[in-house]
């Protein structure tokens, strides 16, 4: 599944960088590096935009006359101390 996914990234996106994560074995990268070896990443044409993303979306600056707030999210099972720090209200840690 991981040669498969990656495959078309490289096929249809213009992938040009593949690899794994925590749990990849030597077995799953071998099997994506004979998939992937011969292929040619599909052409790019990036279009840069200037903006925010977050791990869901993209939000494009643009000037108008909307209201734009830009926040950023916490995640409290990522870090024990992180996680002190907003159940004693620490704010400024």
């Amino acid at each position: 599944e991981l040669a498969d996914a990656q495959e078309t990234f490289v096929r249809e996106y213009g992938l040009s960088l593949v690899g794994g994560c925590c749990g990849t074995t030597p077995e799953h990268l071998r099997q994506v590096v004979e998939r992937v070896r011969d292929l040619s990443p599909a052409v790019r044409e990036p279009r840069p935009e200037a903006g925010a993303s977050s791990l869901y979306q993209t939000v494009p600056f643009r000037q108008d006359t909307a209201y734009m707030a830009i926040g950023e999210r916490t995640n409290a099972n990522g870090s024990k101390k992180f996680r002190e720090a907003m159940l004693e209200a620490r704010w400024d840690d």
